[in-house]
């Protein structure tokens, strides 16, 4: 999956601008694709030249003009020839992970600092997405649904098997085992 996929998909919904890209991922998607401004104008402009999409200017008084972008008939051929493409392999790119992997260079403090960081992380992006579920009635098809009740029963697995490896990190330190 590239952005550009991800984009040609939110353009087939409805023509939106930079900025309405941007927080249409936020807010319906924040745990499955993440993009910035720097990635999200620079991505738009190739596909515009492309011709996958075309850009509507839109002047406004007294700001700046506002680009809106419509998917062009190029650009949703290569949408579905991305959705009929076989399903990549899942990337994870994760912070938190790798320094449990070199943990053995830091304290047993900082460990537990990190565990109890991650966990707090980890209720809020729950939290977030309960939220979301409740608020998508009507709003979401049965395909966003699922990816919704999918995202949310990994966050609460996470929650779940860190919070045991809190517990058990705990007894251990207390112990003076290392874990």
């Amino acid at each position: 999956m590239k952005g550009q996929d991800v984009i040609l998909g939110v353009l087939l919904e409805a023509p939106m601008s930079g900025y309405d890209i941007k927080h249409h991922f936020e807010k319906h998607f924040p745990d499955m694709f993440v993009a910035s401004f720097g990635t999200i104008y620079p991505t738009l402009n190739r596909m515009e030249k492309e011709g996958l999409i075309e850009k509507e200017i839109i002047l406004q008084e007294g700001k700046p003009n506002k680009n809106i972008y419509h998917i062009t008939e190029m650009g949703k051929e290569a949408f579905h020839a991305y959705i009929q493409s076989p399903i990549e392999p899942k990337t994870i790119k994760y912070d938190f992970m790798m320094r449990l992997v070199f943990g053995k260079h830091v304290s047993q403090q900082q460990i537990l600092e990190w565990l109890n960081q991650e966990l707090n992380q980890l209720k809020e992006d729950l939290l977030k997405l309960k939220i979301q579920q409740e608020d998508s009635c009507d709003c979401y098809c049965a395909c966003q649904k699922l990816a919704l009740r999918f995202g949310i029963a990994i966050q609460q697995a996470g929650v779940t098997e860190l919070e045991n490896i809190i517990a058990e990190f705990e007894c251990s330190s207390q112990n003076e085992k290392t874990f």
